[in-house]
């Protein structure tokens, strides 16, 4: 039965979006990349160096743990996605931060800061928690589509699409164009 593999993000760079294949499980699909990419067996063995790891949702809603990648996928449609390594984890910064906060009222400071600072820092660990414990699912690429308002080059990443942050000295690094407008004026003779 051919089964839809779908990739995304830096996998999707390395291979193709999207392609089909007779396979029956998630290991299999993952073998048929290898296969037909020979550069990305080595990406998947030196990910984790590189603070990347892979969620694997089948059909709509099924997320595969480590030990449900030979259970049959019955010709639905496979989701490879790359998410950086600790993404979640607000729990954790919700209890630390008020942990910080407690150290902070009871006049001691962490890390060689003062009181203040910590209270400071466990309350942005707080609010940062809480903002990702609420936040909302990023929007599936292939329902949102390409955004249709500019037709030209300059409209190149579908909404919702990621964008890349850098910072720092002499970066070379890709674009998106984000927003662009287009003003028109009365010339008058």
């Amino acid at each position: 039965m051919k089964t839809t593999i779908k990739t995304y993000g830096e996998l999707a760079d390395l291979t193709v979006p999207e392609f089909a294949g007779n396979v029956c499980n998630t290991r299999e699909a993952v073998d048929l990349l290898v296969c037909n990419f020979p550069d990305i067996e080595t990406y998947f063995i030196r990910a984790h160096e590189r603070g990347v790891a892979f969620r694997v949702v089948v059909g709509e809603d099924w997320e595969l743990g480590e030990d449900e990648l030979l259970d049959p996928t019955q010709g639905n449609t496979i989701h490879i996605y790359c998410v950086p390594m600790g993404a979640g984890g607000g729990l954790f910064k919700i209890i630390a931060g008020v942990a910080l906060i407690g150290l902070a009222f009871s006049g001691v400071g962490l890390f060689g800061l003062s009181p203040l600072l910590t209270g400071v820092l466990g309350g942005a660990m707080l609010l940062s928690g809480f903002m990702n414990t609420n936040k909302p699912d990023a929007p599936d690429p292939d329902e949102t589509g390409k955004s249709f308002i500019f037709s030209n080059a300059t409209n190149t990443t579908a909404v919702g699409g990621r964008v890349p942050i850098s910072y720092g000295y002499d970066l070379w690094t890709g674009s998106y164009v984000l927003s662009a407008s287009i003003r028109s004026f009365a010339v008058s003779d």
